[in-house]
């Protein structure tokens, strides 16, 4: 514990309080004044005693479950005929019918556009299908003019070719050969006519065949030379072209199915799309009109669906020729086998309760036969309590009710019940009167009688009541202290407190 050093003003400010507090004591019990009687003390003994903290609540007795049947005619209607409030029904029996007409309109009104987009839907999936096998033998037109393409180029590079440059120079060969047996020939007629052997007419004729032999395998070199040079380049380079553009043609005709068969696909959804726009339409009517006729869930009481605000206004929100709204709830049929009482409580008692607590209900004109209950729905969102009052917010409860039999015979639905919640409970637990205890700076202070006279206290407390308070320290069994303080008795304990409080 820290040390605390006391100076001389301190030790000035000390001997002044305990002046004024003995003063303070001494004109409590009546000594100071001679001239009035003694006070006479109202003690109190320290004792274990048992101590609850309890809540009272009101509410009304209520189903714990009801069949609730709304509107689910999308349409805002009239309710024609409804069975009355309290009409004891059977599984599947007609409550309530709505006004259709309306519906019905609509619904004629859409049969006709829905035929035609059944139609147009239809025409557009035929197309499609028509588009395809179009596009398949497009495609396959030019799968087989890429591969024909591809022949003639393989064709031409290993067969064509190849045989063409062989016969060149098998025919090069065979003029060469023959060039040089005319030379030799040449040479041997010019050796002859040298002689005299043979006329100037024979040299003739063999120089003759000898120019044509040389002419032969010029042209031969030539035509070989050409088709080496140019022409096997120039029939390559086309036929590789013509195999490339058919590769690409099927490319394109691939990227051209794809568009078409896409734009094709898109009307078909755009046409689906229609069809179920309208049949929503009309499916929406056909299950509103149906819905028209509201039955009966299970056996049991209809239950208008009237709100408590418009009730509390002399308004009624479901009868005889008034509007129905989508969703909007318009009877009830409640489990009467069990029930509940729903109660509101103030946000900050919320975390003292909890699902499970139990409960005890008074139902009025039976006060003296309390029903058993037990906490098990905590709502999960405080409401304000009013319009006025927006920062007033309460927490609902809802609260089974658990009777006997013979309890269960005489409760009915909204009957007024008084809910009584235990927040804590201790049967040995140090208790003091509220009014004995006096609090200052978030301390709180007794006077304790001692030694036939009163000293000041401090105390902890815990929980408390409209009548008593939990001492957790500070006082002990068999202790005594002084309650229905006079005002100087409780004037004396705050001036105590706050030069305790100052002096620390």
């Amino acid at each position: 514990m820290p040390s605390i050093r006391w100076t001389t003003a301190h030790l000035f400010r000390a001997s002044c309080s305990a002046l004024l507090v003995a003063l303070v004591l001494l004109a409590g019990v009546g000594a100071v004044n001679r001239d009035h009687e003694p006070v006479e003390l109202s003690l109190y003994d320290v004792q274990p005693r048992h101590f609850s903290d309890v809540i009272e609540l009101t509410g009304n007795v209520e189903p714990l479950k009801s069949e609730t049947v709304s509107s689910e005619c999308r349409w805002s209607t009239t309710i024609l005929s409804i069975v009355p409030e309290g009409t004891w029904v059977q599984k599947g029996d007609i409550v309530c019918v709505l006004d259709s007409s309306e519906v019905e309109e609509f619904l004629r009104a859409r049969d006709v556009p829905l035929i035609r987009a059944r139609a147009t839907l239809e025409g557009s999936v035929q197309d499609e299908e028509l588009l395809k096998s179009a596009n398949e033998r497009r495609l396959a037109q030019s799968k087989f003019a890429a591969q024909t393409a591809l022949n003639e180029r393989d064709q031409y590079l290993h067969a064509t070719h190849p045989q063409l440059l062989d016969k060149l120079e098998q025919d090069l060969s065979l003029w060469q050969e023959q060039l040089e047996s005319a030379r030799e020939e040449f040479a041997y007629t010019e050796r002859l006519w040298a002689q005299g052997f043979v006329n100037h007419r024979t040299l003739d004729q063999a120089n003759f065949i000898l120019q044509q032999k040389t002419e032969g395998v010029r042209k031969l070199q030539a035509d070989l030379f050409l088709s080496n040079e140019f022409t096997h380049p120039r029939n390559e380079l086309r036929l590789q072209f013509r195999a490339s553009n058919a590769d690409r043609d099927v490319l394109r005709t691939e990227i051209m199915n794809s568009l078409a068969e896409t734009k094709a696909r898109l009307t078909t959804l755009a046409n689906e799309r229609r069809v179920q726009i309208y049949e929503r339409y009309v499916n929406s009517a056909r299950e509103s009109i149906a819905a028209c006729t509201m039955k009966a869930p299970s056996d049991g009481q209809v239950i208008y669906a009237n709100s408590w605000y418009d009730l509390s206004r002399g308004r009624r929100s479901v009868e005889e020729g008034k509007r129905a709204y989508f969703q909007q709830p318009i009877f009830r049929i409640p489990d009467e086998r069990h029930k509940k009482v729903t109660v509101s409580l103030h946000e900050s008692l919320i975390t003292r309760v909890r699902i499970g607590t139990p409960v005890s209900v008074q139902l009025k004109g039976f006060e003296e036969t309390p029903v058993a209950g037990e906490i098990v729905h905590i709502s999960n969102y405080p409401k304000s309590r009013s319009y006025y009052t927006p920062d007033v917010r309460d927490y609902y409860l809802d609260i089974q009710l658990k009777p006997t039999p013979e309890q269960a015979s005489i409760i009915r639905l909204k009957m007024d019940a008084n809910v009584t919640i235990s927040l804590f409970e201790d049967v040995d637990a140090l208790t003091v009167p509220n009014e004995s205890v006096v609090g200052v700076g978030g301390r709180n202070f007794v006077w304790l009688y001692e030694d036939a006279g009163l000293q000041p206290r401090a105390i902890q407390v815990g929980e408390s009541n409209d009548e008593a308070v939990c001492v957790t320290a500070g006082l002990r069994e068999g202790d005594r202290i002084a309650v229905q303080l006079t005002p100087q008795q409780r004037s004396g304990l705050q001036e105590y407190a706050q030069n305790m409080i100052s002096g620390l």
